[in-house]
């Protein structure tokens, strides 16, 4: 894991006729003010949390990213929000063991409700 571990990271049940919903959430307690001394540099501001699955054949993941109706806009950088998740997948010979263009591929959703001229 290269992220800050987030408040929540639970099975949120059933949310909007989905089942097993992942429920990630981020609290104030853990921002950067607030961290542990290692943890305490902006790169750690993204809290994420990585799981690997070690299949032997293939496996697939689906997702599906929930963004809250409140964050249709923001009116400056203090109210801007984003939120991502992403996906690695690498060969059975593992990482950077094969060519260039066999090598990890990272499926990415995101959203960000920030506009050019409050990034």
């Amino acid at each position: 894991m290269d992220r800050y571990a987030p408040a929540t990271f639970a099975n949120g049940g059933t949310v909007a006729g989905r089942t097993d919903v992942l429920n990630l959430g981020v609290d104030a307690a853990d921002s950067q003010a607030n961290r542990p001394g290692a943890y305490s540099s902006t790169f750690y501001n993204t809290q994420g949390r990585g799981m690997v699955l070690n299949l032997p054949n293939f496996s697939v993941v689906y997702g599906s990213l929930y963004v809250p109706a409140a964050w249709a806009s923001s009116d400056g950088p203090a109210n801007n929000r984003r939120t991502d998740m992403w996906g690695q997948a690498s060969p059975a010979t593992g990482g950077d063991t094969c060519v260039g263009s066999g090598c990890n591929f990272f499926p990415y959703i995101g959203f960000s409700n920030a506009s050019p001229p409050t990034p």
